[in-house]
This record gives structure tokens, C-alpha cells and sequence, in this order.
């Protein structure tokens, strides 16, 4: 109809796009349904899952490449589900996230993935050295951990051994080892896979 001074053209209209913002992300993203179907992929993802260490697709599931696995990341799928019929109505701004350790490296180095949440969709990241840092930095005001020792943390979670750790740290083995031990007291853990795990699932309470 006529607004004021204007006359309708039937001829003029628009066409409005909405991509996906995750298609731009620099880390791998992969949704999947609740039975772990594979959804959707980004690029990195597409270019990184088939040497990922622990995760592959087969039948168009995600699934762990080692069945004693499988269990750890169906319970993060679990925890999802439970999170989207949480947040209904809109989730909140921030993506909930959980840490799904799924074995260790040769050198015992710990390897996981994240599941997250994010506008009803079930996701699946790993390398998000983004998520990986916000974590870290929750961790260390939690638990105490001291610049260093957060740091030691970190590089075991990026799948380091203690020996590459105490290069980038410029320190001793036994200095990280010292590092290693206290977190292992601070945290009441007893290995580093458990050790990661907690410090990844550590959240601020707003997250929760």
C-alpha cells in the first residue's frame, strides 16, 4: 500500500541472506543430530577429521576410533541434549561447552574434543585454542594455579609431553614435574588426562 508521499512499486523487493556465521570459524565444527549424526561440517573440520587421532566418521556417525571411547563421547552428546532442554527458550549468548577427554597420546598426553551448544544445535570442535585459553583462564582462578603451572596445563591439554612442555616453558623437567605434582594436589587428580579434564570443565558460574 501508499505511505505517506510514496507510492507502492509491486516491482521493488529484497532478498534477505543469512549465512552462517560458523562456516567462517578458523576451528573445526561439526553438527551433529542427537543419535551422532553428521549434520554438517565446516571446511577445517572436513580437512582435519580424517587424520584426527580419536574421532571419525563411519556410516555418517561420528564415532570414536577406539570403542572404549565410544562411552565418554556419547555421554558429552548426553549432556547436550540436556542442555538444549535446558535453555529453552534461547540458550544464552555464550556457547556452553564440555570437554570430552578420548584417550591419550603415546607420550600419555591427553586428547579430547569439546561438545557444545549453540542455537539448538548439537556441535563438535577440537583444536579451539580460543575455547582452550577462556577455560584455562577460569581454571587458574579456581584452582589457585600459578602463571606457570596454568601454562604447563595448557600445553598438556594442546597434547604436549612433559619434555616439550618444559622447552616452551624454558624450565627444568623436574621443575614441571614439581608443577605437575602440586596441580595434581590442588585438584585431588591423579594422572594428566584427569588433570585436563577438570581443568576444561571448569566454567564461570554465569556459564552454568
Amino acid at each position: 500500500r501508499a505511505l505517506d508521499g510514496f507510492e507502492a512499486d509491486p516491482e521493488i523487493g529484497c532478498i534477505v541472506i543469512m549465512q552462517r556465521t560458523m562456516d567462517h570459524e578458523s576451528c573445526p565444527l561439526i553438527e551433529i543430530s542427537p543419535d551422532k549424526r553428521v549434520v554438517w561440517m565446516n571446511d577445517p573440520a572436513r580437512d582435519q577429521i580424517t587424520g584426527h587421532p580419536t574421532l571419525t566418521v563411519s556410516g555418517g556417525r561420528l564415532r570414536a576410533r577406539n570403542r572404549n571411547h565410544e562411552a565418554g563421547l556419547q555421554a558429552g552428546v548426553d549432556w547436550a541434549i540436556g542442555q538444549l532442554h535446558r535453555h529453552l527458550p534461547p540458550s544464552p549468548p555464550s556457547r556452553p561447552a564440555r570437554a570430552v577427554v578420548m584417550g591419550e597420546s603415546s607420550e600419555a598426553a591427553p586428547i579430547f574434543c569439546w561438545v557444545l551448544v549453540e542455537d539448538g544445535k548439537i556441535l563438535v570442535s577440537f583444536n579451539d585454542e580460543q575455547l582452550l585459553k577462556r577455560r584455562m583462564a577460569i581454571a587458574q582462578g579456581m584452582y589457585g594455579l600459578s602463571a606457570a603451572q596454568a601454562q604447563l596445563a595448557k600445553h598438556l591439554a594442546e597434547g604436549h609431553e612433559l619434555s616439550v612442555a618444559a622447552g616452551k616453558l624454558g624450565v627444568s623437567i623436574n621443575t614441571v614435574r614439581t608443577h605437575l605434582q602440586r596441580m595434581f594436589d590442588r585438584t585431588g587428580t591423579h594422572s594428566q588426562s584427569a588433570l585436563v579434564g577438570l581443568l576444561l570443565s571448569a566454567e564461570s558460574p554465569t556459564a552454568r
